[in-house]
């Protein structure tokens, strides 16, 4: 037999499962995250979400997107940030990472951003552009 043990156990692990499970997680994260939020990472949801699905079929090639993905874009996706989506798919109202990156927090009132800002604690006004 070619592989005995552990040797048989861990080469399975290393070669089937890991990147089957690195796939879902990536491709589960890919998808939950809002149209708006890859607009403004500047990045191509169906690109990656397509590339993480082919990943499954090329296993080798699937671990290497599903890691750019997981190390780079999606680091990106949660630096713009968004509002929060709730059960029924409406964004929640509350305090945010400015979309615009000219103060700190501006406020969402689950319809639109409004013009309401803050920085370091300290509320202020700035139309939304």
């Amino acid at each position: 037999m070619f592989m005995r043990g552990g040797l048989g156990v861990s080469f399975l692990l290393l070669f089937g499962l890991a990147p089957l499970v690195l796939g879902v997680i990536a491709l589960v994260d890919a998808t939950r995250r809002s149209d708006a939020e890859w607009a403004r990472a500047s990045q191509n949801k169906i690109l990656w979400v397509v590339l993480i699905a082919v990943g499954f079929v090329a296993c080798i090639f699937g671990v290497v997107i599903d890691l750019v993905y997981l190390l780079s874009i999606r680091p990106q996706l949660d630096r713009v940030g968004g509002p929060a989506e709730t059960g029924a798919g409406a964004p929640q109202a509350g305090w945010y990472p400015d979309p615009n990156a000219r103060h700190e927090l501006r406020y969402f009132d689950g319809t639109r951003w409004s013009d309401h800002v803050s920085d370091a604690g300290v509320p202020a006004s700035d139309p939304p552009r």
